[in-house]
């Protein structure tokens, strides 16, 4: 799919995005990681990661910067979306 968008947005200024560990976020941070990791390099520009419905339904919002938190440096190294982050 990623492909398919690279080729249908050739030449314009928009970005591609992926979403990873949809619908509910119950991926484990390692496979979070390894998803952000293959679709950054196959040419991804933006990446939104689901947080785990879960742990959200369960107010347990202090688990988001120990158990996500990582991720988003692991999407800089790899050049995601230099610009706009929010940790």
């Amino acid at each position: 799919m990623i492909e398919l968008c690279q080729d249908v947005l050739e030449g314009s200024d928009v970005a591609i995005n992926s979403v990873i560990s949809y619908p509910h976020g119950g991926f484990t941070i390692e496979q979070k990681a390894a998803e952000i990791r293959e679709v950054v390099s196959l040419g991804v520009q933006e990446v939104e990661v689901v947080f785990n419905t879960r742990e959200a339904k369960s107010h347990h919002w202090g688990l988001y910067p120990q158990r996500n938190g990582g991720l988003c440096q692991g999407g800089r190294e790899k050049g995601a979306g230099q610009d706009d982050y929010r940790d």
